[in-house]
């Protein structure tokens, strides 16, 4: 068996989808849209916050375990909002104390690069998997 490289999967060409998921994601594009902007206006604007907790939890996981992996830990996580969260942290060098800070920021693209590269190998069920699992425990 050949051994898979993550350069394969970023540079692997994958079919054009055919025509009705694109107006599929369309439709779905012009409906998250128009919720954008309804919403807020008649005051529901918490159904949009809530759907953000996934890229809180996302954010406040990349600083506590670029704090942990760089000779840190971490005393406290803690998701205050859908839209709010912290992490008390330690460190023993400076390195890793900005390195933690950067983590936040960069841990939700290359969470999303990870499901893509999950994609591409075929791994949909598993990326669907551990999206409605991290749902889940966000809503606990």
């Amino acid at each position: 068996m050949g051994e898979s490289h993550f350069s394969d999967v970023i540079t692997a060409v994958a079919p054009a989808p055919g025509w009705w998921l694109v107006v599929l994601t369309g439709l779905f594009a012009v409906l998250v849209t128009a919720f954008s902007i309804v919403l807020p206006v008649t005051g529901r604007r918490h159904l949009l916050v809530d759907l953000n907790v996934l890229g809180t939890v996302v954010h406040e996981a990349g600083h506590a375990l670029v704090a942990c992996l760089t000779g840190g830990g971490v005393y406290r996580f803690r998701i205050t909002s859908p839209d709010t969260g912290s992490v008390d942290s330690w460190y023993f060098t400076r390195f890793s104390s900005v390195t933690t800070l950067a983590a936040g920021y960069a841990m939700p693209p290359l969470a999303g690069l990870g499901a893509a590269a999950l994609l591409a190998k075929g791994q949909a069920a598993t990326v669907l998997t551990a999206t409605a699992a991290m749902s889940i425990l966000c809503r606990s």
